[in-house]
């Protein structure tokens, strides 16, 4: 049996927060490109775990 949990879909002060940025739009790429498409980011429970973002901004 699987339990999913029901969400309210918003971010504000005091609430944890699990959120992926990609390098690309999702809905506006063809479906085949979708693979390939490469995470920046990631935090979860509001903490930053992954952050391919500081090696893009040019020095």
């Amino acid at each position: 049996m699987v339990l999913l949990e029901m969400r309210n879909w918003y971010i504000e002060a005091g609430k944890l927060a699990d959120i992926k940025v990609l390098e690309r739009n999702l809905f506006q790429v063809p479906v085949e490109e979708i693979p390939d498409i490469k995470v920046l980011l990631t935090i979860v429970d509001s903490k930053v775990v992954f952050d391919h973002t500081t090696s893009l901004i040019e020095k």
